[in-house]
């Protein structure tokens, strides 16, 4: 699924004999959800463009999809994440699992413009495999901002099409919450100074989004 890239994704894609999809992005649940419904095999690997399959992940998928009775229809997969050119093992960025693999059918997502909700149908029952995913985070600063900007924007989007409501309160405690909990909780503290970089961003990225909640509902009043 392509997003109209100016890179060399579709002609790398192709050179792999992939069919290549291509739909203006309007938010990663309707792309994704657009690329299910074109999906035709039994399995689905859904993974996005920074992330990497482990040797080990890849002959234990392989396992799972030519099977006659896999185990679960849904599979969440352990993550390690990458920023910056190193691993970050703490602050919330690796130690958890997402959904990856799964039975077509069984998976589906919610609206959401960013962050999107998997939503599993009735009855299907999940699993976790024991291979990690890598995920390649962030290259450099320059796209960390970038993102940044782009995702609270989103997100922000998100919260006002669902009714939220901008508050002083949250504006402030959120973003401190949230840096307590990356550097503090969940020992981002650990991986240095790149901790501390990335706590400070996800705080900051908290900041923007309810803020800009704030100027939505202003761009509201004034029309």
């Amino acid at each position: 699924m392509d997003s109209f890239s100016t890179d060399e994704t579709v002609s790398i894609a192709k050179s792999f004999q992939a069919t290549v999809l291509q739909r203006e992005f309007d938010g990663f649940s309707s792309q994704k959800n657009y690329l299910l419904d074109n999906c035709q095999q039994d399995w689905v690997l859904l993974i996005d463009a920074d992330e990497v399959l482990t040797p080990v992940l890849c002959e234990e998928i392989q396992g799972i999809i030519k099977s006659d009775k896999a185990s679960f229809d849904v599979y969440e997969i352990p993550f390690r994440s990458y920023c910056f050119g190193r691993e970050v093992r703490h602050g919330g960025w690796s130690h958890f699992s997402k959904i990856r693999l799964f039975r077509n059918g069984s998976v589906r997502f919610g609206g959401e413009k960013v962050h999107e909700r998997f939503v599993l149908k009735e009855g299907s029952s999940k699993g976790k495999t024991r291979g990690d995913l890598l995920h390649y985070t962030y290259d450099d600063m320059e796209e960390c901002m970038e993102k940044f900007n782009r995702y609270s924007s989103s997100g922000a989007q998100d919260m006002y099409e669902r009714g939220k409501k901008p508050s002083v309160f949250k504006l402030l405690s959120n973003p401190l919450w949230m840096f307590i909990q990356r550097y503090i909780l969940k020992r981002g503290f650990l991986d240095g100074v790149t901790g501390l970089i990335l706590a400070l961003y996800v705080a900051s990225y908290h900041y923007a989004k309810y803020a800009k909640l704030y100027q939505l509902h202003w761009q509201k009043e004034d029309r």
